[in-house]
């Protein structure tokens, strides 16, 4: 694989975790999660995946996010995922160097991601603890 062959948009298939216990996988973001991972030519990247079917929150507009009941806040972040940072190709991983991110914890962290491409179709996963992360991206 090549850096060309990851530049441009693609659209979430799934995300799945798949547990070394032998208990069925769950799907974090549930069934029609919906998300983006960007690259660009430039190293540039972002991710964002989304829950389906998110509650709105009761206030009117963008800027009064900050606003809404602490519960609907929760919820809000309990149900999405983005960061942004730099990318590179090392063998057969793509490394997202996290420079921005709704969790603050990662920032400054290189995540490590194992990559296959098959068609239109992009494999990134990772182990962590006893379970194995699996997301599946298409070309948009």
């Amino acid at each position: 694989m090549r850096e060309a062959d990851l530049v441009g948009a693609w659209s979430l298939i799934d995300f799945r975790i798949a547990f070394d216990d032998g208990r069925p996988p769950i799907e974090p973001y549930g069934a029609g999660a919906t998300g983006w991972l960007l690259y660009a030519e430039s190293g540039r990247m972002s991710a964002v995946i989304s829950r389906a079917h998110r509650e709105p929150l009761s206030v009117p507009r963008l800027e009064a996010a900050h606003r809404a009941p602490d519960a609907e806040k929760a919820a809000a972040f309990d149900g999405y995922l983005s960061y942004a940072g730099t990318w590179r190709l090392t063998g057969e991983e793509v490394v997202h160097d996290v420079t921005e991110a709704l969790v603050p914890n990662i920032v400054g962290h290189a995540h490590r991601r194992r990559a296959a491409l098959d068609d239109d179709v992009l494999t990134l996963s990772y182990r962590g603890g006893a379970k194995t992360y699996t997301l599946r991206w298409r070309r948009s």
